[in-house]
């Protein structure tokens, strides 16, 4: 079957028979089926994309069912003419995709990689330009076919036997085909691990769980009071989390109320000019605050952004009880799931569910409560309305500029809105501020509430105003 979407659109592919999984014979571009938005008619240059090609492939390859957002990032084609791919894809039986191929371009980092209880066994690789016109293809360089050299051995040698392996492709796999675009194609399986006297050598496990030698084969496991996928990552959870109009609950366990306006960092590893080290995933998490039922002295979440793995994941206010969510863009109704990156998105127990590998899972459900939950591992590497997660609710009212505030004085109020409004990201909601009343990014969202403080305070410590409340 071939499927032929446009940019923006999203390729969708599923195998009715549950046995069956996704081969992908060929993708090519088309120009010529899609709406055309180049008013001007001007030429305009377009490729097929590694980053296409791998998303594609890696997203549905031994899949019984793949979902693609087309976002114009995977063309790598900044104007506007009308593009799109078509896919030709056959459902087959379980034994006849266990093959896995890959294509770089040349200057390019090849990655391949296996689940933990697997490894690596590269059937055939080959280097130059022989087959598919719309693979790699430059501008620069000649597009004709030459036949290259095999690559086998080079790549058998360098990831034979290991989870994960990668590759510089480039000239040093020979000097073939001058001025031609080249690219290299790998065709491997991932088969079972071999019993090995010390298995746990290679360290096959995920960060922060434990390797056991079971009879030749690795066993891994979380460590007690910690939880996870024990093949890619174990930790203890902590939770920050707003809700209502919104009253906030940092990482350690600060509370305030906050009723800015505007879209606000609620946590992020783009902190400080900090170097994250190696394990450390960088993302960001913000959060866009709305006006409700005319009310113009409270502020409610609208929705939630995930940026991770140079991807934008929104998720959206209900809409006729029904949760939605995009992905760069595009509306995504389905379960969502990048298994090359370890994110999915779901439904459970009333709320959209965003989760990932390496310890952020976000639940929002969909009217007033979102919350975070990241692996401690991120402590101190961590800032934004949640705080910095170091263990310590002291130092969680600290500023972009490293400064803290002082929550423990008459004007808390008016503090807690000055370090907030610091949070504000900007907002690509194109919310226009006619009644002033809604964020305004030029200035400080919302209505900066009045000091909290006592006026004739002595008046009221005699006895005279003393009494049961009611």
């Amino acid at each position: 079957k071939t499927t032929s979407p446009c940019e923006y659109q999203v390729l969708n592919m599923t195998c009715i028979r549950p046995a069956s999984r996704l081969f992908i014979d060929n993708i090519t571009m088309h120009t010529n089926r899609c709406k055309r938005t180049n008013r001007d008619k001007n030429p305009c240059k377009y490729m097929m994309t590694d980053i296409l090609i791998s998303t594609i492939k890696n997203s549905c390859i031994n899949k019984q069912k793949c979902v693609v957002p087309l976002t114009n990032d995977l063309f790598l084609e900044k104007c506007n003419l009308s593009k799109g791919i078509s896919v030709l894809a056959y459902c087959l039986e379980d034994k006849f995709t266990d093959i896995i191929t890959m294509n770089t371009c040349n200057d390019n980092l090849l990655t391949i990689n296996c689940d933990s209880d697997k490894v690596l066994s590269v059937v055939n690789a080959k280097y130059g330009r022989w087959e598919s016109s719309s693979i790699c293809t430059s501008l620069t360089e000649s597009n004709s076919f030459c036949y290259g050299v095999d690559s086998t051995r080079a790549l058998q040698a360098e990831c034979n036997n290991k989870r994960r392996c990668q590759f510089q492709v480039n000239s040093t796999l020979g000097e073939v085909c001058p001025g031609i675009s080249k690219y290299l194609e790998v065709k491997y399986r991932c088969i079972s691990r071999p019993k090995m006297t010390n298995p746990c050598n290679d360290n096959p496990c995920g960060f922060g769980a434990v390797c056991k030698n079971s009879n030749g084969l690795p066993v891994c496991s979380c460590p007690v009071g910690s939880k996870g996928d024990p093949k890619v990552r174990c930790c203890k959870s902590i939770n920050c989390y707003c809700w209502g109009d919104p009253h906030c609950v940092t990482f350690d366990k600060s509370k305030f109320d906050f009723m800015g306006r505007c879209k606000y960092e609620l946590v992020s590893t783009n902190c400080f000019n900090q170097t994250l080290p190696s394990g450390i995933i960088p993302f960001s998490v913000y959060q866009k605050h709305e006006l409700r039922n005319g009310k113009t002295n409270v502020a409610y979440i609208q929705y939630v952004d995930i940026n991770v793995f140079n991807h934008r994941y929104r998720l959206l206010k209900k809409e006729n009880d029904t949760h939605r969510y995009t992905i760069d863009g595009i509306l995504s109704p389905n379960d969502y799931e990048d298994k090359q990156n370890g994110v999915k998105i779901y439904l459970s127990a009333g709320s959209l569910v965003l989760s990932t590998q390496f310890g952020l899972t976000i639940t929002w459900n969909g009217d007033h409560r979102s919350d975070v939950y990241l692996c401690d591992t991120y402590a101190n590497y961590v800032c934004g309305l949640c705080g910095n997660a170091d263990g310590m609710s002291s130092n969680d009212f600290m500023d972009r500029s490293s400064s803290l505030i002082d929550s423990n004085n008459v004007y808390y109020n008016s503090s807690i809105f000055k370090w907030a409004s610091k949070w504000r990201v900007p907002d690509d909601s194109n919310t226009i501020d006619l009644d002033k009343t809604r964020c305004n990014p030029l200035n400080e969202p919302g209505l900066e509430p009045a000091p909290v403080k006592c006026v004739n305070s002595s008046l009221y410590r005699n006895n005279d105003w003393c009494g049961m409340i009611k």
